[in-house]
């Protein structure tokens, strides 16, 4: 089960094949019949290609 979204980020780190994305997509699509007007859900996503590179 997949905890409800509350108005705070969120940080999911876990290792490769844990299912990030596939956690990330349900957490997002739970959350979208409760976003309120004028309200922003963001996702931001890094491969470890693209995170060794920022460091």
């Amino acid at each position: 089960m997949i905890p409800k979204i509350e108005d705070k980020p969120t940080l999911m780190i876990a290792g490769p094949g844990a299912g990030k994305t596939h956690d990330m997509v349900d957490r997002i699509v739970g959350a979208i019949p409760d976003l309120r007007p004028n309200r922003i859900l963001a996702a931001i996503t890094f491969t470890n290609a693209a995170t060794d590179s920022i460091r």
